[in-house]
């Protein structure tokens, strides 16, 4: 059975904070806290069944609250770019905030990762669900949203995420979880370069100089972006790609998803301490992060530089408001949005 253990902070104005702790029966334990609904600490163990902390984020809660990186929390209203901050639906435009002038990411500046979500424990079903209100204009965006993000650790010690939303007003939902992942753990504070990654996705999606999608659907073939078999990062980080060059030595791209509903996404294999992580989705992409510009001083008061972490945030296509080619990622009055991540932990023979 999983375990709920509940707690309270200080926010940095001394307001009151609320957070939960999940403890799987073999010991995965995955901690919450409710700005921004944030994964902040996830414990899993390695080959020799020692378990460490392997989400990038901050010992005080209170750093939460300063300007970050999007470290462990949910994004939206949509997540990604979007083109010089605006789109239009039904013949109206809207002007969306700016959170990098001209362009709009993660839902802007005052996104769902500042925000306090409301904290609900099930403690029958194992699950913190985190509940959030946005009202029509917030950030630019149309329409009364409601949304909920429902974390669920099993027995196995795998973690799933549903986030559910609905709206009043036709309007683009594109929610992400956008924990920065490095699976030697807080033990051994390395860069992820000897991780191997997996994704099974035969296209992605081309940027341009602004890290938008150019609009083409690109063949990964003869590419670095070829990681249908199993790749070590540093291969990637030492290409010349132009891709990966524009941005900065490593991946922040999206990479559309082989086949469809709840499938195989991404594995993760961090070699020397034999931990695994298996993804399934059903979005139709997964944008790849490696932390290109990831700057910051995390747990234990150590400096996380570029290439310290890497994301892969389950998501619809970025920009797809303004790419008709691109599935549609607006909801309409009485239809809901709904999307599920499950992350697998296990652990693979360590290499000698």
């Amino acid at each position: 059975m999983i375990r709920i253990e509940r707690f309270g902070f200080a926010g940095p104005a001394g307001q009151p904070g609320d957070g939960a702790t999940l403890i799987a029966p073999d010991g995965t334990t995955a901690r919450f806290i409710d700005r921004g609904a944030t994964l902040t600490e996830l414990w899993v163990a390695d080959g020799n069944g020692e378990f460490d902390d392997v989400v990038l984020g901050f010992d005080d809660p209170v750093d939460y609250f300063a300007p970050h990186p999007h470290i462990g929390c949910i994004v939206g209203r949509c997540a990604n770019r979007i083109r010089d901050s605006r789109f239009s639906v039904d013949g109206r435009t809207f002007e969306l905030a700016p959170t990098h002038p001209p362009h709009h990411l993660h839902g802007g500046p005052e996104g769902f990762h500042t925000r306090r979500w409301e904290l609900e424990c099930d403690p029958a079903r194992g699950e913190v669900r985190f509940v959030l209100d946005s009202r029509d204009g917030d950030q630019g965006y149309p329409g009364n949203l409601h949304a909920t993000a429902t974390y669920a650790l099993a027995a196995d010690g795998s973690l799933e995420l549903t986030i559910e939303a609905e709206c009043d007003r036709p309007t683009p939902i594109n929610l992400t979880a956008h924990h920065y992942f490095n699976l030697a753990g807080e033990a051994d504070p390395c860069d992820v370069g000897d991780h191997l990654v997996r994704i099974d996705a035969d296209r992605y999606l081309p940027m341009g100089p602004d890290f938008l999608p150019t609009g083409a659907i690109a063949p990964v073939d003869a590419t670095p972006f070829d990681l249908r078999t199993t790749q070590p990062l540093a291969a990637s980080f030492a290409s010349a790609d132009p891709q990966l060059a524009l941005a900065g030595k490593g991946f922040d791209h999206h990479f559309v998803i082989n086949g469809a509903g709840m499938r195989f996404c991404a594995e993760l294999i961090e070699p020397r301490w034999g931990r695994r992580l298996t993804m399934h989705t059903d979005q139709p992409g997964v944008q790849f992060y490696t932390g290109n510009s990831l700057d910051i001083v995390g747990k234990r008061k150590r400096p996380r530089r570029t290439h310290h972490g890497l994301c892969l945030e389950t998501q619809g296509f970025p920009n797809a408001v303004n790419e008709p080619s691109f599935p549609s990622v607006l909801v309409w009055p009485g239809t809901r949005y709904r999307h599920t991540t499950r992350w697998r932990f296990d652990v693979v023979p360590q290499s000698s």
